[in-house]
């Protein structure tokens, strides 16, 4: 039986695999961060950075009405995009589009890996962006695939993770040869979101259920349940070798739980007077 363990918010804890971000200033950023995408913003949206125990300790207006996904650049900015464009949200406030040319189709999911570089999962396009915001490679796959999220490999490979609605299916994309080579297939039902820990396991959710699917190394798939009290999985980040920090729609609101492979489910954080719409662990 999967034990599910609630923990108040303020409870401490860890983020298992954020590297120390000095530039960020204050003592409780020193470890990273998590942060969120807050319908907290002044009339539109903002970049929530949250303290270890999970309280809102600083909150960045994102200047963009209709943002749908956040991500974090190692040259220390987040990134957050709309259907359209990805925008370059500085820690001190300043917003400008990051895309130098648009894109062919709507954005899903982005992610960024530690080099700079943007995997943006569009539907039948996924699309490469260099750090300076340079379109480098685009795939068009009608009919074959839809992209809807991307992650970092879990195989530390350089090709990125994506994960398509049809099979549902775990899928890497080397963008040299536009090449996929599938990881797993009939990964749960409408599956949606995608994201890795740091041991080598991909994890896959939906906003319209209430169950995340491990995959591991090999490419085995394991359901795990959440509670009745929970609709949808907005967002999947790492939080350690086999667990992974979940932004999940409930009943009552928002809440970052963390579920490892074993099935037990944790509460992190829950938000006031907000709605989190994409969560990043920096």
């Amino acid at each position: 039986m999967k034990r599910i363990l609630l923990v108040a918010l303020g409870a401490s804890f860890a983020f298992g695999c954020a590297p120390e971000r000095p530039e960020l200033g204050e003592s409780e950023y020193s470890q990273g961060q998590m942060a969120v995408l807050s319908s907290a913003g002044d009339g539109g949206w903002a970049v929530d950075i949250l303290s270890p125990s999970g309280d809102v300790r600083r909150s960045i207006d994102a200047n963009v009405s209709d943002a749908s996904g956040l991500a974090w650049h190692p040259d220390g900015f987040f990134l957050v995009h709309d259907w359209s464009n990805i925008y370059k949200v500085g820690l001190d406030g300043d917003t400008e589009r990051f895309n130098n040319d648009p894109f062919n189709s709507g954005i899903f999911r982005i992610n960024v890996t530690d080099d700079g570089d943007v995997t943006v999962a569009a539907e039948y396009d996924v699309t490469k962006v260099d750090p300076g915001g340079d379109i480098v490679a685009d795939t068009n796959v009608p009919s074959t695939f839809c992209w809807m999220d991307a992650a970092e490999p879990a195989d530390g490979s350089s090709d990125a993770a994506l994960l398509d609605i049809f099979g549902p299916s775990v899928a890497s994309w080397n963008a040299d040869d536009d090449s996929f080579d599938i990881i797993a297939q009939g990964v749960g039902y409408d599956a949606n979101v995608l994201g890795s820990d740091a041991g080598g396991s991909y994890w896959v959710g939906s906003t319209y259920g209430a169950q995340v699917q491990h995959v591991d190394i090999d490419g085995d798939v394991t359901p795990i349940s959440l509670s009745s009290g929970l609709y949808g999985v907005l967002a999947l980040e790492p939080a350690g070798r086999d667990s992974v920090y979940a932004l999940a729609d409930t009943y009552d609101g928002s809440a970052v739980l963390e579920i490892d492979a074993d099935g037990e489910v944790t509460e992190v954080a829950v938000p006031e007077n907000a709605l989190w719409r994409d969560l990043v662990v920096f």
